[in-house]
């Protein structure tokens, strides 16, 4: 009874969860600059790829990629985050639809020193499904405007397989294997790993 009781709590969990687990994508952060033509650089940004929302019937919305990002003003004059003209484009350079920005107010203003930061949701193409999308990768179309005019920088990410086995059960703890990414062996339909002769707990 204890087997199947953890087995189908254990199952239930990744159903239970607004991102689609099979997709991941690094770097994470990524770290990018936006330079002008001499080379100056007149931005940084930190981003990720939070994950790949499932559809919100309720809410009417489709599957979307939610993007954080966090734009750096390292410069003496103010610039902005064109947050609301941000693109998305898959590894096939497919685009995504425009982004939905949270918190909203589109537009965001970094003054001399200071970030803007923003979570962005690429809604896929209509008519169009994750099946139909090519996410081996992912490249983010980002821009800034300052005094000078408009500077226009890319951010790419890959997709990466991880063990669905240490990602949804490694943070049960069960048993004397909960040091490893792994639970209780009752709980995963896999062998446990093998143990180390200097870690405590029965054989």
């Amino acid at each position: 009874m204890r087997h199947w009781l953890l087995m189908g709590l254990a199952a239930a969990l990744p159903a239970c969860s607004v991102y689609d687990s099979r997709y991941r994508f690094e770097p994470r952060p990524l770290e990018a600059t936006a330079t002008t033509t001499d080379g100056a650089v007149v931005a940084r940004a930190l981003a990720s790829v939070v994950g790949v929302r499932r559809a919100d019937s309720d809410a009417g919305r489709p599957a979307e990629v939610e993007v954080r990002m966090r734009v750096e003003n390292p410069g003496s004059e103010p610039l902005t985050f064109l947050a609301g003209a941000t693109q998305l484009f898959s590894g096939s350079l497919q685009p995504f639809g425009a982004p939905r920005v949270e918190p909203p107010g589109g537009d965001r203003e970094a003054p001399p020193g200071d970030a803007a930061d923003a979570t962005l949701y690429f809604p896929l193409p209509d008519g169009m499904s994750l099946r139909d999308m090519d996410l081996e990768g992912l490249d983010l179309r980002w821009g800034i405007r300052r005094p000078a005019g408009e500077v226009v920088a890319h951010a790419s990410f890959q997709r990466v397989r991880h063990d669905p086995y240490a990602h949804h059960y490694g943070y049960w703890g069960f048993g004397s294997w909960s040091n490893h990414a792994y639970c209780d062996p009752w709980c995963a339909p896999r062998p446990p790993p093998p143990q180390h002769s200097n870690a405590g707990g029965k054989r």
